[in-house]
């Protein structure tokens, strides 16, 4: 048991925990989709305005690999993707990858080696009392928090409701 050192920076941390129905859920206070690919300044898109609720309807479902998010968070998050794709490809860094029409349909081809440079998802989580006044922030890289389909060439963000 335990958590790996190598899969944290700093302290661990623990966010508040709801149990509601059988499910435990968490409250994102922000979601971000970032990309050290872009050139110059600032490389993350926020998702705001996302609808993200103060209620904890957002579940993490450890035994499936399943995020679970209202459908406002999961649009934000594909019109994020959706300008970041079409940035990398402008700046000529994902070349033949993004293409808007796909993406807008919330997938995109790309192959499998690629999948390591694409952007990664991190959430904010509601810190635990105790925990400090910042929340509790987790990042997951693509190769996470995108499922590839059966010929690994496509690649989707599932929307779960």
């Amino acid at each position: 048991g335990g958590v790996a050192p190598t899969l944290r920076s700093g302290p661990l941390r623990r966010a508040v925990v709801y149990n509601s129905a059988g499910y435990w859920g968490v409250n994102i206070t922000g979601l971000r989709v970032s990309s050290t690919l872009l050139p110059g300044g600032d490389a993350e898109i926020a998702v705001a305005g996302a609808g993200i609720p103060a209620a904890p309807h957002n579940i993490f479902d450890s035994g499936t690999s399943t995020l679970l998010f209202p459908a406002s968070v999961y649009n934000a998050t594909v019109a994020a993707m959706g300008d970041m794709c079409r940035r990398l490809a402008a700046a000529d860094r994902w070349p033949g990858i993004c293409d808007g029409s796909v993406w807008e349909q919330g997938y995109f081809q790309a192959p499998p080696a690629s999948l390591a440079t694409m952007p990664s998802l991190t959430l904010r989580l509601q810190a635990a009392p105790g925990q400090g006044a910042a929340d509790v922030a987790l990042e997951i890289p693509a190769t996470k928090w995108l499922m590839p389909s059966a010929s690994g060439h496509d690649y989707w963000l599932r929307e779960l409701n």
